[in-house]
């Protein structure tokens, strides 16, 4: 008889890691999902950036894993990439930047990273130290979400929020089922304790269409903001200060205020302004060119470092298994990480 896994979340992380363990042919596997689709929460509501490490200057950690990664998620999911014309990072020229241009190159020469200095003003942005164009990629959300549903459909569990795991013997039981094991790919992390303090927070991102043609836009590296496109002509925006709404420790508080947020658009309108107040300084014709679209709200999960590391992280307590996600393109070492671990397992 094959040994059963749950997995619980239906986002990145779970649904590749579940393809990864099936290529086995060894394991049972059912994935639980509390909303009524995958990548219901943040898989989707976030810029699906394929990272080489650009976006991490200050965590060496992060950009190692993203630049190991990006070639690997490239060759196992060609089909769900999309080029960016011009991918463009831009250091500003602010007293709150954390890291100036010299040091931002020198950082990225060290990790023999390709990338071209720009002139910035040809896309009408100013206060800027100095900006480099970047073989970055988009990843197609919409083809990933129908992608890995077909290839799961038959082990997903829709409209299923998990409450409560029990131990039993070695066992752990689910809705009265038994497991060998289970693997907690969720990104609020409710149920296993990890060894890290980690905080959830409650954000937003601005979808707006662009009447003209605008890059990717990332202005580093402090409090500033990301304009990256979701699809033709529709972009997703996100600034590090003005995007946020508060964390907390206990999920609960973040998911009452996710609540209140949603129903009331006064505090999300508020955001929109401040965000828009923020681009215009660098971008003046924002207002002009950019036109409000809709929110996209969710929890996240981080561990509060001042070098802002987004690194993946693995936490195994016996047979199960707590996955701390890190960004899109992480799953593919995460996966492997996993797959060396039931290679040895024999059933």
């Amino acid at each position: 008889m094959k040994k059963k896994i749950a997995i619980i979340g239906a986002g990145w992380f779970g649904c590749h890691i579940a393809s990864e363990i099936l290529k086995l042919k060894k394991f049972d596997i059912k994935i639980f999902e509390k909303n009524n689709q995958i990548f219901d929460g943040a898989s989707s509501n976030n810029q699906n950036r394929l990272h080489l490490g650009f976006h991490y200057p200050r965590s060496k950690i992060t950009r190692s894993q993203s630049k190991n990664s990006y070639k690997k998620f490239l060759k196992d999911y060609p089909f769900l990439c999309k080029k960016v014309k011009n991918n463009i990072y831009s250091i500003a020229k602010s007293k709150y930047t954390k890291l100036d241009f010299e040091t931002f190159l020198q950082i990225m020469k060290a990790e023999n990273l390709n990338f071209k200095i720009i002139n910035e003003k040809r896309f009408d942005l100013k206060n800027i130290s100095g900006s480099i164009k970047t073989d970055e990629m988009l990843i197609d959300i919409e083809k990933s979400k129908k992608y890995f549903y077909q290839k799961l459909k038959s082990h997903l569990s829709l409209n299923h929020e998990i409450k409560k795991i029990k131990k039993v013997n070695n066992k752990f039981l689910i809705d009265n089922n038994l497991y060998d094991y289970v693997f907690n790919c969720t990104y609020y992390q409710k149920f296993v304790q990890v060894p890290i303090e980690v905080y959830y927070e409650v954000t937003t991102s601005l979808i707006y269409k662009c009447s003209k043609y605008f890059p990717a836009l990332t202005l580093m590296d402090g409090p500033f903001f990301t304009i990256y496109p979701l699809k033709k002509n529709y972009y997703n925006i996100y600034s590090v200060v003005h995007s946020r709404f508060g964390k907390s420790k206990k999920i609960f508080k973040c998911e009452k205020m996710l609540s209140k947020i949603r129903k009331n658009k006064r505090f999300l309108n508020k955001k929109k302004f401040l965000i828009e107040k923020q681009i215009s300084n660098f971008y003046p014709n924002f207002k002009k060119n950019f036109k409000f679209d809709k929110y996209l709200t969710c929890i996240r999960t981080l561990n509060d470092t001042e070098n802002a590391e987004r690194s993946y992280k693995i936490y195994k307590n016996g047979n199960s298994f707590n996955v701390y996600s890190g960004k899109i393109d992480h799953i593919i070492s995460a996966g492997k990480e996993i797959i060396n671990f039931f290679k040895k397992i024999k059933v």
